[in-house]
């Protein structure tokens, strides 16, 4: 079944890629160390059609996946945005052959991927399960960084 989203095609003008750092609430101690501060990366995709945002949700340190904060950085910067920028126009099916091409860094083809899907939903002013043609629903289940919030019920009453 074809969606709206299968559909997405954008003439892309830059791809931003923004390391910030983020306090944690509370400190995080592992056999790794201690950590006060996480580093995230967001990418921002600036397109005529509008500005789309994908976070690469990646630690510090290797745990579930290799794509650290540090890899991810060069592997974007150095590797995947350019490649990814030399698709005029550029569209889900374009980047996915641009993929093909690349063993893992799932994390970051997923943001990119996300950019370009959020950047189409806000140039048609229409929320995502609309344009994937799903029903809404009451609510979303949503997981959290550990240490961001004071509870998971912080979390809920955010969302």
């Amino acid at each position: 079944m074809t969606t709206a989203v299968d559909s997405i095609v954008l003439n892309v003008c830059q791809i931003e890629c923004i390391l910030f750092r983020l306090p944690v609430r509370r400190v995080f101690s592992c056999r790794l160390g201690r950590f006060e501060v996480q580093r995230h990366i967001v990418l921002r995709l600036h397109c005529r059609e509008g500005v789309g945002l994908g976070e690469i949700p990646c630690l510090e340190f290797p745990s579930y996946t290799y794509e650290t904060t540090e890899v991810a950085w060069e592997f974007l910067t150095k590797v995947y945005l350019p490649r990814v920028l030399e698709l005029q126009p550029l569209s889900i099916k374009s980047k996915a052959a641009v993929d093909s091409n690349i063993y893992g860094y799932q994390l970051c083809k997923a943001a990119t991927e996300s950019c370009i899907i959020d950047a189409a939903c806000r140039a048609a002013r229409k929320p995502l399960g609309e344009m994937l043609e799903r029903p809404q629903r009451a609510f979303v289940v949503a997981n959290h960084f550990e240490g961001f919030a004071d509870s998971e019920e912080d979390i809920i009453s955010h969302i």
